[in-house]
């Protein structure tokens, strides 16, 4: 079997999720293309239907910051897919786990990653010919190549949106930390992916992990929220230490009150991703300014209200098949 060959006999284990095991691999070629092959186990979480979902879904979506399917493998024994490979990992590493050791990410990086995530989910929300909803926007779904670009990964959940702006849950998806308090209900909309997308940018601002509670038993999204309502409590308050300072207090202002918008319990007042993308931007220039400038953070700043709904600009195994095989050569729509 050739999944075999390039995963050296699946002894490359690189990482594992509820999903199976992910090896890294090499495929056959002349430039020797490094991949991550990600196999399913027969406990996974996901079974043949979501394999399939995920299958078609990357086969029609195309955007710099979605990780692009190389191939698949579907046989009575495995299913697999395998991705280009992506050698920096994910945000959750860099921010807490195994590459975080050592020199952590700079504000400027985690703003940089933050803005290209919101680009990728941005595409899936509209900027595609049809409308997904990811439905699991989390930081270790952010994966990063050589030079830190973000990327969007694990679609196997992602769900196809109908004409209606509101879909109803058959089974709860999402992860402790990141879930929309609105799947409680038993709907999701794109707004919900938009909540994830906030806890991940308080993830940025703290270092903190979101699906771990406090001694409280609160989670990052409301222990924030009650840090930053306690008298005379400022933003330096829950800025991750390891930062040391290095950032203009304007940019965390401007992405905690976007976080904050984006995690209102009512999914109705929350920006579109659109709006996101746009204010993101804006915080990079405020940081990009004070570099430019030369100066640090403690300059004065004004803090103004950040208007969120602004309207910005062949193998050769007969088993394993290019993702183009599923739906022909599809257009790349950016």
């Amino acid at each position: 079997m050739e999944l075999e060959s390039i995963t050296q006999n699946f002894t490359t284990q690189i990482g594992k999720g509820g999903f199976g095991i992910v090896f890294a691999g090499t495929l056959p070629d002349e430039n020797g293309t490094k991949v991550a092959v990600k196999k399913m186990s027969n406990d996974s979480d996901q079974g043949p239907k979501e394999f399939l979902t995920e299958v078609e879904n990357l086969a029609m979506l195309h955007h710099r910051n979605l990780v692009s399917l190389v191939g698949y493998c579907e046989a009575h024994d495995c299913l697999a897919l395998v991705y280009e490979f992506m050698s920096q990992g994910t945000l959750s590493d860099h921010l807490r786990g195994k590459r975080s050791q050592g020199k952590t990410l700079s504000w400027r990086q985690r703003l940089q990653i933050s803005f290209q995530t919101a680009e990728g989910l941005n595409y899936l929300h509209q900027g595609c010919s049809v409308r997904y909803i990811h439905r699991d926007v989390k930081s270790s779904n952010v994966l990063l190549t050589d030079d830190l670009t973000a990327k969007v990964s694990d679609l196997g959940i992602a769900r196809l949106l109908s004409n209606q702006k509101t879909e109803t849950l058959a089974t709860l998806c999402g992860s402790e930390g990141y879930m929309d308090p609105y799947f409680a209900m038993g709907f999701v909309t794109q707004k919900s992916d938009v909540y994830s997308f906030g806890v991940i940018l308080l993830e940025i601002i703290t270092g903190e992990h979101p699906g771990v509670r406090g001694p409280d038993g609160v989670i990052l999204a409301e222990r924030v929220r009650q840090t930053m309502a306690e008298q005379n409590s400022g933003i330096e308050k829950i800025i991750d230490a390891r930062l040391q300072g290095d950032y203009s207090l304007d940019s965390v202002w401007c992405v905690y009150e976007l976080a904050r918008e984006c995690t209102h319990d009512d999914p109705q007042p929350r920006p579109t991703m659109e709006a996101v993308v746009t204010e993101l931007k804006n915080a990079l220039k405020m940081e990009d300014r004070r570099h430019k400038n030369g100066q640090n953070n403690q300059s004065m700043i004004s803090i103004q209200s950040i208007n969120m709904n602004s309207n910005p600009a062949k193998r050769t195994n007969q088993n394993f098949r290019t993702a183009s095989d599923i739906i022909g050569h599809g257009p790349d729509l950016r």
